[in-house]
Parts: structure tokens; sequence; C-alpha cells
């Protein structure tokens, strides 16, 4: 490999599997990543999508963001997976950690896992209860 060839720009979709998916830490990080995806909220604290990377030395400010230094996937081809001992859904596990609550008055977050069809489940759920 030539020092001098470039990253290539990631292609498709990436997947990311969480043992523990139904926890406090993956539903924070699940609605975290759907709500940033929808424009809901800024990456705070991501270092892949607020972090700057310095190239050369400090005096010559270049600071670019990571992610457009280095090819990531972007946030819209991640695709999540996992498992959990609990018997409940990530929708259901957010709001028994309070990651999301039913009188919520903060921006709308959610997190499911289980494919395309407990996404739009979850979807229409929230769209008949929180108005």
């Amino acid at each position: 490999m030539s020092i001098n060839k470039k990253p290539e720009k990631a292609k498709g979709k990436l997947g990311v599997l969480i043992v523990g998916i139904g926890g406090a830490v993956s539903t924070t990080f699940l609605a975290g990543t759907l709500a940033i995806r929808k424009g809901l909220a800024d990456p705070i604290g991501s270092i892949t999508q607020m972090g700057t990377i310095r190239l050369g030395k400090r005096n010559e400010n270049r600071f670019p963001l990571i992610k457009d230094f280095v090819p990531l996937a972007d946030l819209n081809d991640l695709v999540f997976g996992g498992w959990d001992i609990r018997n409940e859904n990530c929708y259901e596990s957010a709001q028994t950690a309070k990651v999301l609550e039913e009188k919520d008055e903060r921006p709308l977050w959610v997190c499911v896992w289980g494919g395309a069809n407990t996404l739009a489940q979850a979807l229409y759920k929230i769209k008949n209860t929180k108005k």
C-alpha cells in the first residue's frame, strides 16, 4: 500500500451490534443517534461528528473536523442490532431508564431494534401518543 494513497470513501451500511441493547447506555446512544439523524439534536460529545484533528503545527491553525478528514460512515448509514436479557423492546427499555418519558417536553427521541417492522410500529405508536 502506498503511503500517499487516500482512504476510500465509506460505502454502504455499517452494522452496529450492541450487547445489552436494552440498557440505559445503549438506549441513550440509540436515541441520540436517531435524534441527530432527524435534526432534533446536535451531536454533543461525539468525537466523530464534532471533534477536530490538528494538521501541521499549532500556529498553522489547521483543525478540520474528523468526519471531514477521515472517510467515516455517515450517521444515516448506521444500522443497529443486538440482544439483551430484558424482555422488552428498546422503546420500552428507554422509558424504563427515563431516556424517554411519556410527557417529555424535550425534542422527540425514538429508538427501536428488531428491524424495519419494529421501527414502523414504534413510529406509529409515537405518532399516535405524542402530540
